[in-house]
């Protein structure tokens, strides 16, 4: 009686530890197809097919959102820019810059050279605006 009684209290110990471990692959799975999302996007945005290209940044924000991957949010607002000032759509592109640079707080300590080029990219979209 006493290994059933084992043997249930550890199928119960890992069935827990399976639920607990769970919204941690979940997240590790977001922050994974955002980063192919990514990546998808930036080879589209090098053959100039900007429609794909929008719509792999757009996915991966979506992702990056989900799984609190703040890098990959900021590089997928950054990508948004760059397609929409491809497009000649400088405003959109600034308010993409912009919503990158208000993730800097978050970057800054372990990305300052990115947070910089954000910085830099969102004088240089204002003064064509």
């Amino acid at each position: 009686m006493s290994t059933i009684l084992m043997l249930v209290l550890l199928g119960g110990c890992v069935i827990m530890l399976l639920a607990l471990q769970s919204p941690q692959r979940r997240s590790q799975a977001q922050a994974d197809s955002a980063d192919q999302h990514l990546r998808q996007a930036g080879s589209h945005l090098l053959r100039n097919e900007l429609d794909q290209a929008h719509a792999h940044f757009q996915s991966a924000l979506y992702q990056a959102r989900q799984a609190g991957a703040v890098l990959y949010e900021a590089e997928a607002f950054y990508g948004m820019a760059e397609v929409a000032e491809k497009k000649g759509d400088f405003q959109s592109a600034l308010a993409q810059m912009k919503a990158a640079q208000a993730l800097k707080p978050q970057l800054e300590p372990y990305k300052p050279n990115f947070t910089s080029l954000i910085d830099r990219r969102v004088e240089e979209l204002e003064k064509l605006v």
